[in-house]
């Protein structure tokens, strides 16, 4: 809960805040908005997550976690709730609808991992390294990689035209 209280302190987030510990061997982390002013936000966390981030990768996370409640992201899932399910238990949603619900998700991310760069005063290193924890759910004692190589590839895929990052890729 230190971490937890550190990154709220330096996001200037004051609402109430439960934190819970979920047993489980993967890495993730979810935050559910509170719908009323009675309850705090909760913020769970998986042991997996806890187990395997340092310090800095923990208050990444809850910086993101946090950028999700501050931004009230729980919003966009309103709507798919107020339109019900089919016979098959997909959204009734026009695709137009639900293909702009898809690209605003994309983007509540990327506005949920800016309050996570502040969280940990936008060290990419940390960042680059809780990505490649959550998405390979993988410890540091499995990881090996280096970040100025990644960062490097990144400005090289940006330096080149559409055409010639396709050619280069075949998955």
């Amino acid at each position: 809960t230190s971490i937890l209280n550190e990154v709220r302190e330096r996001l200037s987030f004051h609402e109430p805040i439960e934190l819970f510990v979920q047993a489980d061997s993967s890495v993730n982390a979810f935050a559910l908005h509170s719908l009323s002013e009675d309850t705090p936000h909760v913020v769970s966390v998986t042991s997996g997550m806890i187990e395997r981030m340092n310090d800095d990768e923990l208050r990444f996370a809850m910086g993101h976690e946090l950028g999700h409640l501050h931004y009230r992201h729980y919003r966009a899932g309103l709507l798919f709730r107020a339109v019900g399910e089919d016979e098959d238990g997909d959204p009734r949603l026009p695709p137009l609808l639900a293909a702009r619900l898809d690209s605003w998700t994309r983007l509540a991310e990327l506005s949920a991992d800016r309050a996570g760069y502040a969280a940990v005063d936008g060290k990419l290193d940390t960042i680059v390294s809780a990505f490649f924890k959550i998405a390979s759910g993988l410890g540091p004692e499995h990881l090996r990689f280096d970040i100025d190589a990644f960062l490097k590839q990144l400005e090289d895929l940006q330096q080149m035209k559409r055409r010639e990052v396709m050619a280069a890729f075949s998955h």
